[in-house]
């Protein structure tokens, strides 16, 4: 298993020198020179007429460009990683299903809520009250509003109260903990 030292933290190699300066600088103008020489003698033989020393400042400056990116690229990456594995990365699915947004719009309304007791009150506390509902109405039969002696008997003090009267103050996440921990007992 790969650390997150490992990761971001690895010694860069030094670069090899190869030559100096000033043997790169001569080799780039004789390289700049023999390809100038080529381009006039082409196009002289395809009976046109370039000055040669337009065409030799042209190529001189395209071999200085590429002398200069070649020195400005960037060290290469590590071996650790450059060959990772993908199975390594978590990729988001590419549709999300159903499951998926239901959750996500769970977490997100449940950020919005957090400091806010009347948003709670409003959006969070009747979806929860619902699913309450449904779970009574699947699993026992019981309709809250015709039965609420039974439904009461089956929630539990903690859970009937949260059902009934609405958020005040804003819950704990031992509270809420509890008040899912009772509906999923349900």
């Amino acid at each position: 298993m790969t650390r997150l030292d490992d990761l971001l933290g690895y010694d860069v190699p030094a670069r090899r020198r190869t030559r100096s300066t000033a043997n790169r600088l001569t080799r780039n103008a004789i390289g700049a020179a023999l390809i100038s020489v080529a381009v006039v003698y082409a196009v002289r033989l395809a009976g046109g007429d370039l000055p040669y020393l337009m065409v030799f400042v042209t190529t001189f400056s395209f071999v200085l460009l590429f002398e200069i990116l070649r020195r400005l690229r960037p060290p290469e990456l590590p071996h650790v990683l450059r060959n990772a594995p993908e199975s390594r990365y978590i990729r988001p699915p590419i549709e999300y299903d159903g499951c998926y947004r239901a959750v996500r719009r769970w977490a997100a309304r449940l950020e919005w809520t957090e400091d806010d007791v009347r948003r709670f009150a409003t959006i969070v506390q009747p979806a929860m009250v619902d699913i309450a509902d449904e779970r009574l109405r699947l699993r026992h039969s019981i309709i809250r509003a015709k039965d609420p002696e039974r439904a009461r008997a089956l929630c539990g003090p903690q859970l009937w109260q949260f059902l009934t009267v609405p958020v005040t103050r804003p819950l704990h996440p031992h509270e809420i903990a509890t008040v899912v921990a009772q509906m999923e007992a349900l």
